[in-house]
């Protein structure tokens, strides 16, 4: 059953291009030859804009997305008929290396990322409520880049809230902190 109704924005602030490769075993502190590999389009948000658009759902993708290797992404939006709001930043998308073991374990070796500037920031806000003019569900899920603070994520969480969306949010450590201090759930 698809819902094409259904208008979704998922960001996703700092995104990655996955590195993953399998082997038997991995052995630290010498050379492994991996049997397989590939690199794809991924972050907490693309992940779930993958998802959703899979469903059927109308999905747009925004946040901050290195210019440089964009490549892929653009791709993948274009196959899925995802709509790609992605504010491009100078740079490249950082890549993150999963090593997946025979036995099942993952080892994965995160990168922190690029360096947004403040005209960044100052884009991809206005990006975000001129999507907010059209859209009703926000999807933020993620880390934060560098040049972002968690004050910010927080206040972008609460002025959708106020605007009447129903944003739903995944992170970690103090981004996921800062975030659930904003009134994701209200009493009304």
């Amino acid at each position: 059953m698809t819902n094409t109704n259904l208008k979704v924005v998922t960001v996703t602030l700092n995104p990655a291009l996955d590195l993953t490769g399998s082997l038997d075993a991995l052995n630290t502190g010498t050379v492994n030859v991996m049997q397989t590999g590939s690199l794809h389009p991924a972050g907490k948000g693309i992940n779930v804009a993958k998802v959703l658009a899979e469903l059927g759902a109308n999905v747009t993708v925004t946040g901050l997305l290195g210019e440089n290797n964009q490549d892929a992404y653009v791709a993948l939006f274009k196959s899925l008929n995802i709509n790609d709001c992605f504010v491009r930043v100078n740079g490249d998308t950082r890549i993150n290396v999963k090593v997946v073991e025979k036995s099942g374990q993952v080892s994965d070796l995160n990168f922190p990322g690029i360096s947004i500037t403040e005209d960044d920031i100052k884009r991809f806000e206005k990006q975000l409520f001129n999507l907010a003019n059209t859209h009703d569900v926000f999807v933020i899920a993620g880390s934060l880049p560098k040049g972002l603070t968690t004050t910010q994520l927080k206040n972008w969480i609460e002025n959708l809230q106020k605007a009447g969306k129903k944003v739903f949010f995944d992170s970690s450590n103090a981004a996921l902190s800062a975030g659930i201090k904003a009134p994701l759930f209200n009493k009304t």
